[in-house]
């Protein structure tokens, strides 16, 4: 079989000669190994599993490595060709793995064994994807609103909502207080009244009024938030959150207020914003771009650090970024993406650090074989519940 892949791998990157080709058609006159072959030279095949191993960011743990070392262990002037080799090298190399191994394990075992272990993989991942657009309005009478993917119906009925809210001020003298909640496996951007636009993570809630008070704007916020806010010089904008206010002037930032962390995490991208205890109690601490501000819930006290905006903020992009986390952590954040519970087998597995990255709208099969590939870990699937263990 290392020689039938060999010749395999050759054809796949059209570098067979005429013997080699012979050679293989020969081999190929079986109609199970026309089958494999088939199989194997599928374009799909080597697609996918290259856009697993692309998804692994290789640059990172590679500047990590360096800094460990206390030196660049790549020459400027190589380096991005090396890592792109690096890269190249790796793709090849999947492909002549894949082909030994699907081939050995086919010559072994049987097509059509192998046939059937992928249906049964492909059954126990299929009650497990990725996250959706939905979100519920929550409106002062209790009345709960499901929301989709649909833009044009969602600002159909919001648009509806604030009419009448409009008319329920005006008989009752009462603003209409709105909540928006995303669940476990949802995800919903809005537009408020005044051009605000907020990106809502999974298990998260904004709260805000149908329209802003002439003075100032102020929305809550619990879970993960990204803002984009309209500026408005007569009117600040103000973001409570776990014991924290944010004071926003016309700017972008990501916050993370998770009800189960003890820190409220904000980041500024652009622009400014100032933090202080939501009491009144303490100094106003001012944010400049590329800094996050980490508060504690518990001493209601502040500390400021330098970060990688495009990291923080990767889940607004499509992919989750995962730098010097614990395993613990990342298992969190894919759990509300997904939906699906978990447990260690070995606690000690928990502290596990990671460094890389995996899609966010990619399948989770696929982002499990991602975090598996990185190193010493295994996962296996009870229903919607994840088993991790040793490999």
């Amino acid at each position: 079989m290392n020689r039938i892949s060999q010749l395999i791998y050759k054809y796949i990157i059209d570098d067979i000669r005429e013997d080699e080709r012979v050679e293989l058609g020969q081999w190929l006159q079986d109609q199970k190994n026309r089958e494999l072959f088939d199989r194997l030279t599928n374009p799909e095949t080597f697609e996918k599993e290259i856009f697993m191993r692309e998804s692994i960011n290789t640059e990172r743990p590679l500047r990590d490595m360096q800094s460990r070392l206390g030196y660049d262990i790549t020459p400027h002037e190589n380096r991005t060709h090396t890592i792109w080799s690096l890269r190249r090298w790796v793709s090849a190399a999947a492909i002549l793995l894949l082909v030994i191994g699907v081939g050995y394990q086919s010559y072994k075992y049987g097509i059509g064994q192998i046939n059937k272990t992928s249906d049964k993989e492909i059954a126990l991942s299929s009650p497990i994807t990725h996250g959706q657009t939905k979100a519920v309005l929550t409106l002062n009478n209790g009345e709960r609103i499901e929301l989709g993917a649909d833009t044009k119906r969602n600002e159909h009925i919001i648009k509806k909502i604030l009419s009448d809210a409009e008319m329920i001020q005006e008989k009752e003298g009462q603003k209409q207080r709105i909540s928006l909640k995303t669940p476990r496996g949802g995800e919903f951007k809005i537009t408020l009244e005044d051009g605000t636009e907020v990106w809502l993570n999974a298990e998260s809630q904004l709260q805000y009024p149908e329209s802003f008070d002439t003075s100032e704007r102020r929305v809550a916020v619990s879970g993960e938030a990204y803002f984009k806010v309209a500026k408005d010089a007569a009117r600040p904008f103000y973001v409570e959150t776990a014991g924290q206010l944010v004071r926003v002037y016309g700017t972008e930032f990501n916050i993370n207020s998770y009800q189960e962390d003890t820190n409220v995490y904000t980041t500024l991208v652009n622009g400014r914003i100032s933090l202080s205890p939501l009491n009144g109690n303490g100094s106003e601490l001012v944010l400049t771009p590329g800094h996050q501000a980490v508060f504690d819930k518990q001493d209601v006290s502040s500390s400021v650090r330098t970060v990688d905006t495009s990291i923080v903020t990767s889940w607004r992009n499509g992919k989750f970024v995962f730098e010097n986390q614990t395993l613990e952590q990342i298992m969190i954040t894919l759990s509300r993406w997904y939906d699906f519970d978990y447990e260690f087998k070995d606690i000690r597995l928990r502290n596990t650090i990671f460094m890389g990255s995996v899609p966010r709208y990619g399948e989770f099969s696929e982002v499990l074989s991602i975090l598996e590939k990185s190193g010493g870990i295994s996962f296996t699937q009870n229903g919607k519940t994840i088993i991790i263990n040793h490999k």
